[in-house]
């Protein structure tokens, strides 16, 4: 086959080669085979009716690379809930065991049930402070993450009281640690302690609470005790760090916890996947962290994101992240693949046929159930895995 009729055919089915020059690409037999076979297999895909379900070939990282990367399962999108007139964005989310979802919208923490019904939890949209109490007597100042325990307890950071807060099931609202309105960089128990902007939070198995301390770039721990203790990041005055590790940590946004205890993370303007181990070493797991890319899928090594936020981890370990308009899923193995939107395509679409769009996701849970959630700015959406 000709050199330039490859090229006419080979580049519209195959984006990616756009950024190579023509002359840097080799024509051979063999590649040509690789090619009409992604396509006859994209064609199949594209032929599918389910409406909604999104997953990644993996065509493009073979031709590329000469990797042999699998493709991953499915998804099948749906919004389950959508705010017409929204007057400030859904954030942060949780999701318990019964499917309940929970979300950061404006000054307020509400409740998604299943059936597709909003009610306030605590705090009031509009109204920003920071006082305790029952429900909506109880004032927030831009909360931003959760976390949900088995017992239905909720923890949520709340940013510009520079707080941690406690809900409990019957709804009443307690500050854990900090002190309203006073930042700094303080350990201690309860009031004695001192944050910075907190943002992101996460649970692990044996109780213990694990938060982002944004402006001071440290990871802070809270032990069931109530006790708050500096895990990762350069110490200051009145800390201490519960390892030697003089890593810097960054401002740690989205935020989740294994079943291991191990620590994963994504940076503000940050274009990597982070961990923490159980001794506080800090290590990239997949992506550059200083180097902004175009979404790229593939092994650790290979993988770019864009501009992660949100973060979650299931139980088999994968990771899924909100990456600018797409969500990108690490399997346990270090594999990334996008399982819904484009990174270049902002929206929100649910048609048949059509490949999800994200109206600016921002955060991101799974339940026990493997189901995933998404916090957009005027929408919850959810993704069932297709077995």
């Amino acid at each position: 086959m000709p050199k330039n009729i490859i090229c006419r055919w080979y580049l519209p089915r195959f984006p990616e080669f756009r950024r190579l020059k023509t002359d840097q690409l080799k024509f051979s037999a063999f590649a040509a085979a690789i090619c009409l076979i992604a396509s006859a297999g994209r064609a199949q895909t594209a032929g599918n009716s389910e409406p909604n379900l999104v997953g990644t070939a993996s065509a493009n990282l073979a031709l590329d690379t000469g990797l042999s990367v699998p493709a991953t399962a499915a998804y099948l999108w749906k919004t389950i809930f959508i705010d017409d007139q929204p007057k400030s964005c859904f954030t942060g989310i949780a999701v318990d065991a019964a499917e309940n979802v929970y979300g950061t919208k404006g000054c307020a923490i509400v409740r998604i049930t299943p059936d597709g019904k909003l009610a306030t939890v605590a705090g009031a949209v509009e109204s920003a402070g920071c006082e305790d109490g029952v429900g909506s007597a109880a004032r927030f100042n831009a909360p931003d993450a959760l976390a949900v325990d088995g017992r239905g307890n909720l923890y949520v950071s709340d940013r510009k009281n520079h707080t941690i807060r406690k809900i409990d099931a019957a709804g009443v609202v307690t500050t854990l640690a900090g002190s309203p309105g006073l930042k700094g960089s303080a350990d201690g128990a309860g009031s004695d302690a001192r944050f910075y902007h907190p943002r992101g939070i996460g649970l692990d198995s044996l109780g213990n609470l694990f938060v982002g301390d944004v402006c001071n770039n440290t990871i802070r721990r809270i032990n069931p005790a109530g006790v708050v203790g500096t895990l990762a990041g350069p110490t200051a005055p009145g800390q201490t760090r519960l390892n030697n590790s003089d890593t810097a940590v960054g401002a740690a946004d989205g935020f989740a916890v294994d079943g291991g205890g191990n620590i994963y993370y994504v940076r503000h303007m940050g274009h990597a996947i982070r961990k923490v181990a159980l001794d506080g070493t800090i290590t990239t797991v997949a992506g550059v962290d200083e180097q902004a890319s175009e979404a790229v899928d593939g092994p650790r090594d290979i993988a770019r994101f864009q501009r992660p936020m949100g973060l979650a981890i299931d139980a088999q370990g994968n990771v899924y992240v909100t990456d600018l308009h797409s969500i990108r899923k690490m399997s346990p193995d270090g594999t990334v693949s996008t399982i819904g939107g484009k990174s270049d395509n902002l929206g929100r679409e649910d048609s048949r046929d059509h490949v999800t769009r994200f109206n600016r996701p921002l955060g991101v849970a799974v339940s026990s159930a493997g189901i995933v959630y998404i916090s957009c700015r005027d929408s919850i959406i959810q993704g069932t895995p297709v077995r």
